[in-house]
């Protein structure tokens, strides 16, 4: 027999899908089981909402067209910069290359290159989503069809298992967008402390946090060698009886919270 559940299974996720139509929002919700050696079971229950149609406004629009004309801007300027460096070098690379980089020119590059990178995740986020809806859309015509077949289960089963894995590619990218638009207003912020440069009491508070960056540094090291041993330690400890210490991340997140 194929049994799917033996002793080496470590994890079993029951997905569903709900669809709310008053609000346009697709959840996917999974139901984690993860099984322990020692016989324990621990349950979670997991939810992934997203909304299919992404620009319900113009004002959804103009936001990311001035966010990207801004964006577009500074990229324009930065390479006109390179190019007054390299006029100014005689066009010598190396030489205006070493004059150009710095700690501030690589936060504008940062920031642009980020922007760019979070347009293309956004495009293909956007492009699963829509596929996604249209699937959706056509879904009790494409379950219709399925009557006329040598085997209606069979097909049934695979239209909604193409759905989920849909589903599923539309989550992952969202995910993935979700993750660097979380990290870009940390990129943001070192912008803002490139203006403080201009205000000399603010430059002050600028040039500290610069000064003491490799103390940070060193002590950062030291801090994650400390922590990463009493992650282990709770791991050896609690791993068997408490879920949240079950895995690395999850013990890593438990001890970060406190």
């Amino acid at each position: 027999a194929n049994l799917w559940l033996n002793s080496n299974t470590y994890r079993v996720v029951i997905s569903m899908l709900t669809y709310n139509a008053n609000l346009d929002l697709l959840t996917m919700t999974n139901v984690h089981f993860m099984f322990a050696r020692s016989g324990h079971v621990w349950k979670e229950i997991t939810n992934r909402t997203f909304k299919l149609l992404q620009y319900d406004s113009f004002e959804v629009y103009l936001w990311d067209i001035l966010f990207y004309l801004h964006i577009t801007l500074l990229l324009v300027n930065e390479v006109r910069d390179i190019l007054s460096e390299l006029r100014a070098r005689r066009w010598h690379v190396k030489k205006a290359f070493k004059h150009y980089i710095g700690f501030w020119n690589t936060v504008d590059w940062v920031s642009i290159l980020m922007a760019y990178i979070m347009l293309i995740v956004w495009l293909m986020r956007y492009t699963k989503v829509a596929q996604l809806q249209d699937t959706l859309i056509g879904l009790p015509g494409t379950i219709a069809t399925c009557s006329s077949a040598t085997n209606q289960v069979t097909c049934e089963t695979e239209i909604y298992q193409s759905f989920y894995q849909d589903a599923e590619q539309a989550g992952s990218w969202i995910k993935d967008s979700n993750l660097l638009g979380a990290f870009y207003p940390i990129i943001i912020m070192l912008r803002l402390f490139k203006a403080f440069q201009a205000q000399p009491r603010l430059a002050l508070v600028a040039m500290t946090l610069y000064n003491s960056a490799g103390d940070l540094a060193h002590f950062t090291i030291v801090f994650l060698a400390a922590f990463i041993s009493f992650v282990f330690t709770g791991i050896c400890l609690f791993g068997q009886e408490i879920a949240d210490y079950a895995q690395f991340d999850r013990a890593a997140m438990s001890l970060f919270r406190m």
